[in-house]
């Protein structure tokens, strides 16, 4: 399985799905592995040494199985936490991390940003930590929401009590909202039936930029690899991608 030349995308579980989907609409010639790390997931509530140790573990293991030309930590935490010793570790290979799509929100002008991620996310983001501006940000980290995606992205519906639960004290306080976590993505339009503000997320980019990175001619299948470490979450895993796919 050592010779297709893949893109690697790695996440603690379905979140990096809504990143994944902006870069094959990029690159729909080109072979995808998805790693899905259900069986630690989340990681937004774990250590920063015990985020590094998972993320690096798991991508040796599949950059050995796979050998990918390009990695995609499509884990803001995971990216927060790990990206540098990422690319310390795979020298040869492009790494990709994401980011909370702060940066754009600030630029729109808008006052008052409710940023959404996850702990990790906002105590190890180089971004987070040296932000200075006379706007505000809001941050707030639901970090059950993650894992609730995960059981319950086929129906999303069921996620509203919790979503409203969890938001609704942010109504007419905030003017726009960041999707700091790439779970949170996938359920953009439940957030938006409570907050019903411009919304920001950096998948668009990011898959923009995968794809200037990459080549689109040379890989050998277009096919996609569903990989969840959790051998019973496989055919979930499988099942939600495939239903994304149709999308594309």
């Amino acid at each position: 399985m050592n010779d297709d030349n893949c893109i690697l995308f790695f996440d603690s579980g379905l979140g990096g799905l809504s990143l994944f989907l902006e870069a094959k609409k990029l690159l729909k010639k080109q072979k995808f592995v998805y790693v899905a790390d259900f069986l630690n997931s989340p990681y937004g509530t774990k250590s920063k040494k015990q985020i590094k140790n998972l993320v690096l573990s798991n991508l040796i293991q599949f950059c050995e199985e796979f050998s990918p030309k390009c990695l995609v930590l499509a884990c803001n935490t995971a990216t927060a936490v790990a990206v540098d010793f990422v690319r310390k570790t795979f020298k040869n290979i492009v790494v990709i991390g994401t980011e909370p799509a702060i940066l754009p929100a600030l630029r729109a002008g808008f006052k008052k940003i409710l940023v959404l991620c996850t702990h990790a996310t906002k105590e190890h983001n180089k971004l987070l930590r040296n932000y200075k501006n006379n706007q505000k940000l809001i941050f707030y980290c639901p970090n059950k929401l993650a894992g609730l995606v995960d059981e319950n992205f086929l129906n999303k519906e069921k996620l509203m009590p919790y979503i409203s639960k969890i938001l609704s004290k942010f109504k007419g306080k905030v003017d726009a909202v960041v999707l700091g976590c790439t779970h949170y993505v996938l359920v953009k339009e439940q957030i938006r039936k409570v907050l019903d503000v411009p919304m920001f997320d950096g998948n668009e980019a990011i898959a923009k930029q995968i794809a200037k990175n990459v080549k689109k001619s040379n890989s050998k299948s277009s096919k996609t690899v569903f990989v969840a470490t959790d051998e019973n979450k496989q055919k979930y895993l499988e099942q939600v991608g495939n239903f994304l796919l149709k999308d594309v």
